[in-house]
Protein backbone atom coordinates (compact mmCIF):
# COMPACT_ATOMS: atom_id res chain seq x y z
CA UNK A 1 0.00 0.00 0.00
CA UNK A 2 2.87 2.00 0.87
CA UNK A 3 4.18 1.82 -2.69
CA UNK A 4 0.89 2.85 -4.28
CA UNK A 5 0.94 5.78 -1.79
CA UNK A 6 4.66 6.96 -3.04
CA UNK A 7 3.75 6.26 -6.65
CA UNK A 8 0.58 8.40 -6.41
CA UNK A 9 2.63 10.90 -4.97
CA UNK A 10 5.31 10.61 -7.41
CA UNK A 11 2.55 11.14 -10.59
CA UNK A 12 0.98 13.90 -8.41
CA UNK A 13 4.16 16.14 -8.03
CA UNK A 14 5.13 15.06 -11.75
CA UNK A 15 1.80 15.95 -13.24
CA UNK A 16 2.26 19.75 -10.78
CA UNK A 17 5.65 20.30 -12.10
CA UNK A 18 4.47 19.87 -15.88
CA UNK A 19 1.44 22.27 -15.30
CA UNK A 20 3.65 24.72 -14.06
CA UNK A 21 6.07 24.98 -16.53
CA UNK A 22 3.61 25.02 -19.16
CA UNK A 23 1.33 27.82 -17.85
CA UNK A 24 4.64 29.98 -17.66
CA UNK A 25 4.71 32.49 -19.71
CA UNK A 26 6.36 35.78 -21.59
CA UNK A 27 6.00 37.86 -23.93
CA UNK A 28 7.20 37.06 -28.21
CA UNK A 29 10.27 39.27 -28.95
CA UNK A 30 9.97 42.57 -30.89
CA UNK A 31 11.86 44.86 -32.01
CA UNK A 32 12.55 48.03 -30.12
CA UNK A 33 11.89 51.45 -31.22
CA UNK A 34 13.96 54.64 -30.58
CA UNK A 35 14.10 58.15 -30.74
CA UNK A 36 16.60 58.77 -33.44
CA UNK A 37 20.17 60.49 -33.08
CA UNK A 38 21.18 62.74 -35.74
CA UNK A 39 24.36 61.07 -37.65
CA UNK A 40 23.49 57.45 -35.80
CA UNK A 41 23.19 54.81 -38.49
CA UNK A 42 19.45 52.67 -37.54
CA UNK A 43 17.52 50.06 -39.24
CA UNK A 44 14.47 51.54 -40.11
CA UNK A 45 11.76 48.87 -39.43
CA UNK A 46 7.76 49.13 -41.20
CA UNK A 47 5.29 47.52 -38.40
CA UNK A 48 2.60 46.79 -41.49
CA UNK A 49 4.76 44.81 -43.31
CA UNK A 50 7.27 43.23 -40.50
CA UNK A 51 10.43 43.96 -42.29
CA UNK A 52 13.16 46.49 -43.07
CA UNK A 53 13.46 50.09 -45.59
CA UNK A 54 15.91 48.50 -47.87
CA UNK A 55 17.14 49.03 -52.07
CA UNK A 56 15.99 46.38 -54.40
CA UNK A 57 12.57 46.31 -56.82
CA UNK A 58 13.20 48.33 -60.36
CA UNK A 59 16.73 48.78 -61.58
CA UNK A 60 17.48 47.37 -57.62
CA UNK A 61 17.43 51.37 -56.28
CA UNK A 62 13.76 51.36 -55.27
CA UNK A 63 12.90 51.64 -52.02
CA UNK A 64 11.31 48.57 -50.82
CA UNK A 65 10.74 46.87 -47.60
CA UNK A 66 12.39 43.39 -47.06
CA UNK A 67 12.48 40.72 -44.17
CA UNK A 68 15.83 40.76 -43.61
CA UNK A 69 18.34 43.52 -43.68
CA UNK A 70 21.44 42.57 -46.11
CA UNK A 71 21.93 43.91 -49.82
CA UNK A 72 19.99 41.40 -52.55
CA UNK A 73 22.40 37.81 -52.39
CA UNK A 74 25.39 39.55 -50.46
CA UNK A 75 26.20 39.39 -46.30
CA UNK A 76 26.52 43.23 -46.77
CA UNK A 77 24.06 45.06 -43.87
CA UNK A 78 21.99 47.76 -44.86
CA UNK A 79 21.34 50.87 -42.81
CA UNK A 80 20.43 54.37 -42.94
CA UNK A 81 22.74 57.39 -41.81
CA UNK A 82 19.88 59.94 -39.93
CA UNK A 83 20.60 63.33 -40.06
CA UNK A 84 18.26 65.61 -38.95
CA UNK A 85 18.54 69.29 -41.12
CA UNK A 86 16.59 71.54 -39.05
CA UNK A 87 13.74 71.03 -36.99
CA UNK A 88 11.55 67.77 -37.99
CA UNK A 89 13.76 67.62 -41.27
CA UNK A 90 15.82 64.66 -41.52
CA UNK A 91 17.83 62.81 -44.51
CA UNK A 92 18.37 59.56 -44.85
CA UNK A 93 21.84 58.60 -46.26
CA UNK A 94 22.35 54.73 -47.78
CA UNK A 95 25.52 52.79 -45.26
CA UNK A 96 26.39 49.60 -46.19
CA UNK A 97 28.38 47.52 -44.09
CA UNK A 98 29.33 50.43 -41.91
CA UNK A 99 30.05 52.80 -44.71
CA UNK A 100 27.76 55.54 -45.83
CA UNK A 101 27.77 55.90 -49.79
CA UNK A 102 28.19 58.74 -50.91
CA UNK A 103 25.19 60.30 -53.19
CA UNK A 104 22.66 57.86 -52.14
CA UNK A 105 20.22 58.94 -50.24
CA UNK A 106 15.92 58.04 -50.14
CA UNK A 107 14.72 60.30 -52.25
CA UNK A 108 10.96 61.55 -53.85
CA UNK A 109 11.73 61.13 -57.72
CA UNK A 110 9.49 64.24 -57.71
CA UNK A 111 5.79 63.47 -58.55
CA UNK A 112 5.32 62.33 -54.83
CA UNK A 113 4.36 59.06 -55.93
CA UNK A 114 8.07 56.92 -56.15
CA UNK A 115 11.08 56.71 -53.86
CA UNK A 116 14.37 55.72 -54.87
CA UNK A 117 18.11 55.34 -53.03
CA UNK A 118 20.47 56.34 -55.02
CA UNK A 119 20.54 60.51 -55.28
CA UNK A 120 20.70 63.55 -53.17
CA UNK A 121 17.71 65.52 -54.82
CA UNK A 122 14.46 65.93 -52.97
CA UNK A 123 15.87 63.72 -50.12
CA UNK A 124 14.36 65.49 -47.24
CA UNK A 125 11.73 63.87 -45.08
CA UNK A 126 9.29 65.29 -41.75
CA UNK A 127 9.86 62.97 -39.25
CA UNK A 128 7.49 62.84 -36.46
CA UNK A 129 6.14 60.64 -33.86
CA UNK A 130 3.12 59.19 -33.82
CA UNK A 131 3.57 56.69 -30.71
CA UNK A 132 5.84 58.13 -27.85
CA UNK A 133 6.16 54.77 -25.23
CA UNK A 134 7.07 52.78 -28.57
CA UNK A 135 8.66 55.22 -30.47
CA UNK A 136 6.84 54.67 -33.83
CA UNK A 137 7.44 57.07 -36.52
CA UNK A 138 5.64 58.64 -39.44
CA UNK A 139 7.75 59.95 -42.64
CA UNK A 140 6.52 62.18 -45.26
CA UNK A 141 8.27 63.14 -48.01
CA UNK A 142 7.94 67.19 -48.15
CA UNK A 143 7.46 66.77 -51.93
CA UNK A 144 4.52 64.74 -51.65
CA UNK A 145 3.33 67.07 -48.50
CA UNK A 146 0.26 65.65 -46.35
CA UNK A 147 0.45 61.79 -47.84
CA UNK A 148 2.76 59.42 -46.15
CA UNK A 149 5.68 57.38 -46.46
CA UNK A 150 4.62 53.81 -46.49
CA UNK A 151 4.76 50.09 -47.57
CA UNK A 152 2.44 48.67 -49.97
CA UNK A 153 0.16 46.03 -48.54
CA UNK A 154 0.87 43.62 -51.72
CA UNK A 155 4.10 43.16 -53.29
CA UNK A 156 4.53 43.98 -57.18
CA UNK A 157 7.05 42.43 -59.90
CA UNK A 158 9.61 45.10 -61.17
CA UNK A 159 12.14 44.44 -63.56
CA UNK A 160 14.64 42.71 -61.03
CA UNK A 161 11.70 40.75 -59.71
CA UNK A 162 8.85 40.49 -57.31
CA UNK A 163 9.23 43.52 -54.53
CA UNK A 164 7.52 44.77 -51.55
CA UNK A 165 8.01 48.61 -52.77
CA UNK A 166 7.78 51.38 -50.43
CA UNK A 167 6.12 54.62 -51.41
CA UNK A 168 5.61 58.47 -50.48
CA UNK A 169 1.75 58.30 -51.13
CA UNK A 170 -0.18 56.52 -48.49
CA UNK A 171 -3.21 58.50 -47.27
CA UNK A 172 -3.37 56.51 -43.93
CA UNK A 173 -1.69 56.93 -41.08
CA UNK A 174 -1.82 53.36 -40.04
CA UNK A 175 0.59 50.39 -39.43
CA UNK A 176 2.28 50.47 -43.16
CA UNK A 177 3.12 53.85 -42.97
CA UNK A 178 4.51 53.22 -39.26
CA UNK A 179 8.26 52.91 -39.06
CA UNK A 180 10.71 52.04 -35.87
CA UNK A 181 14.05 53.06 -35.81
CA UNK A 182 16.16 50.39 -34.60
CA UNK A 183 19.96 50.72 -33.45
CA UNK A 184 22.44 47.90 -33.89
CA UNK A 185 22.04 47.01 -29.91
CA UNK A 186 18.53 46.82 -30.36
CA UNK A 187 18.81 44.91 -33.38
CA UNK A 188 21.25 41.88 -31.64
CA UNK A 189 19.35 42.21 -28.65
CA UNK A 190 15.98 40.63 -30.38
CA UNK A 191 18.01 38.57 -32.58
CA UNK A 192 19.31 36.89 -29.08
CA UNK A 193 15.55 36.51 -27.52
CA UNK A 194 14.29 35.04 -30.65
CA UNK A 195 16.99 32.35 -30.17
CA UNK A 196 15.89 31.69 -26.36
CA UNK A 197 12.45 31.92 -27.26
CA UNK A 198 12.65 29.02 -29.41
CA UNK A 199 14.65 26.84 -26.97
CA UNK A 200 12.04 27.94 -24.19
CA UNK A 201 9.40 27.21 -26.59
CA UNK A 202 10.50 23.43 -27.48
CA UNK A 203 11.43 23.34 -23.54
CA UNK A 204 7.67 24.02 -22.68
CA UNK A 205 6.38 21.29 -24.90
CA UNK A 206 8.77 19.09 -23.12
CA UNK A 207 7.43 20.02 -19.97
CA UNK A 208 9.82 18.89 -17.62
CA UNK A 209 12.00 21.98 -17.64
CA UNK A 210 11.48 24.93 -15.17
CA UNK A 211 11.44 28.10 -16.92
CA UNK A 212 11.16 30.98 -14.63
CA UNK A 213 15.42 31.53 -14.51
CA UNK A 214 15.03 31.75 -18.26
CA UNK A 215 12.06 33.69 -18.27
CA UNK A 216 13.77 36.04 -16.03
CA UNK A 217 17.06 36.73 -17.95
CA UNK A 218 14.45 36.78 -21.49
CA UNK A 219 12.90 39.76 -19.63
CA UNK A 220 15.63 41.59 -18.21
CA UNK A 221 16.71 42.48 -21.74
CA UNK A 222 20.42 42.29 -21.12
CA UNK A 223 22.28 40.69 -23.77
CA UNK A 224 24.68 39.14 -22.00
CA UNK A 225 22.36 37.32 -19.93
CA UNK A 226 20.22 36.21 -22.54
CA UNK A 227 22.81 34.70 -24.47
CA UNK A 228 24.07 32.64 -21.52
CA UNK A 229 20.26 31.38 -20.71
CA UNK A 230 20.52 30.44 -24.38
CA UNK A 231 23.63 28.45 -24.37
CA UNK A 232 22.36 26.49 -20.68
CA UNK A 233 19.34 26.06 -21.98
CA UNK A 234 20.58 24.69 -25.47
CA UNK A 235 23.11 22.16 -23.27
CA UNK A 236 19.98 21.07 -21.05
CA UNK A 237 18.04 20.33 -23.95
CA UNK A 238 20.49 18.18 -25.23
CA UNK A 239 19.69 18.83 -28.93
CA UNK A 240 21.09 16.29 -31.89
CA UNK A 241 22.88 17.86 -35.17
CA UNK A 242 20.46 16.39 -37.49
CA UNK A 243 22.65 18.18 -40.78
CA UNK A 244 25.57 15.19 -39.44
CA UNK A 245 26.06 12.20 -42.62
CA UNK A 246 25.61 8.74 -41.19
Amino acid sequence: MKKIYKLLAMFIAVFAFSTMVKAQTWDAPIYTGETPVSGISYYIYNIGSNGFLNRGGWYSMQAVVTTHVKQNASTNVNKWTSVNTTGSTWTFQYNNNGVDVAGRYLFDTGGGTDLYTDNTTNNTFTVSEVDAVNHIFALQSQVAGVNYVGSEAATETSNTGIANIVRPSRVTLDSYSNWKFVSQDSYDLYQAKVMLDRYMTYAKLRGDIDLTTYIAAYNSDVLVDINTASANLSALLTPVDATSTI
